[in-house]
């Protein structure tokens, strides 16, 4: 990927400073691209800001907003807001991160209370901002929803986890043929398979800056396993 690749993009990253989030926007604004940070409750607000600090003193474009991804309208408010921060040119990437875990819980011992909360984050909030994503991302723009491997290590106690994640996939596949037709691609990319450190996950957000460069503009509707060793 030719440095400066995202030069003159705009891109939004939800739960910015959940897992992978910080690699990423550090990835794309080396790229160039002008980054808007999401922070997903109140409590990551000073993270958030933080991060965006460090963006600006690289050189880089950043920008921080607050906002509640269990309520659709105020998902709608959000992006309302990101465009309203790149002064009306439009989003170019949307970036869904991963926004919450649960500890390991055997499917028969999960409570109401957890299971609303994580598919609450997970498959429906995942679920609205794909549909906003959707219909503001620009033409030739990308799309990524980035996860954790619970929908195929099927780990014992992931059980809530790997259904909300294989809901989110599904998806992005689905909406990849919807939008295909704008140039718009939009994948999956597993970013922490086998629970990776730090450094494979900055490999990781690598390759979500490259699905959002033109050079990977024929890569669209897939799951993308990063550190992942194939089978023998």
């Amino acid at each position: 990927m030719q440095t400066g690749a995202l030069s003159g993009k705009s891109a939004l990253i939800t739960a910015a400073c959940q897992g992978i989030g910080p690699s990423v926007a550090a990835a794309l604004a080396a790229q160039g691209a002008r980054v808007v940070l999401h922070a997903l409750r109140e409590s990551s607000v000073e993270a958030v800001h933080a991060l965006v600090a460090t963006i600006r003193g690289a050189s880089g474009q950043a920008s921080a907003l607050c906002g509640d991804l269990t309520d659709p309208a105020a998902i709608a408010t959000l992006f309302d807001e990101a465009e309203r921060v790149v002064e009306g040119v439009g989003i170019d990437i949307v970036v869904s991160n991963a926004p919450d875990a649960l500890a390991s819980c055997p499917l028969a011992d999960v409570d109401l209370a957890d299971y609303d909360r994580l598919t609450a984050l997970n498959a429906k909030a995942r679920f609205f901002v794909l549909q906003q994503a959707g219909r503001r991302v620009r033409d030739n723009g990308c799309i990524v929803v980035t996860s954790g491997d619970e929908s195929h290590a099927l780990e014992i106690g992931n059980a809530v986890h790997a259904g909300a994640s294989a809901a989110s996939e599904l998806y992005c596949r689905v909406l990849a043929k919807e939008i295909g037709a704008r140039g718009v691609t939009v994948n999956v990319v597993t970013a922490n398979p086998g629970g990776k450190p730090v450094a494979d996950l900055t490999e990781a957000a690598d390759v979500v800056a490259f699905l959002a460069s033109p050079e990977a503009r024929w890569i669209t509707g897939q799951h993308i396993r990063t550190g992942v060793a194939p089978a023998a």
